[in-house]
């Protein structure tokens, strides 16, 4: 089980390997926290700020890390 992250600006691509223990974790907070990728936000997963988007316009706090297992996230701003 695995995570795709693509930094757009950047152009750089990043392979994550997942446990069970993972997926029902927030993707928001486990990337920024635990694989301690720069991402952006401001309410702390409380879905206010709108800046922890990806894919062009998802919320990153909206999912969990299940939702996207061998599915490329694609941020603008990495």
């Amino acid at each position: 089980m695995q995570l795709y992250i693509l930094g757009l600006a950047s152009g750089t691509k990043k392979k994550i390997s997942l446990s069970s223990n993972d997926l029902e974790k927030s993707l928001l907070f486990f990337l920024l926290k635990e694989k301690k990728i720069p991402l952006a936000s401001s309410c702390n997963g409380h879905k206010v700020c709108k800046k922890c988007v990806f894919n062009e316009k998802l919320l990153m706090c909206n999912f969990t890390v299940k939702d996207f297992l061998d599915r490329e996230i694609k941020i603008s701003y990495l």
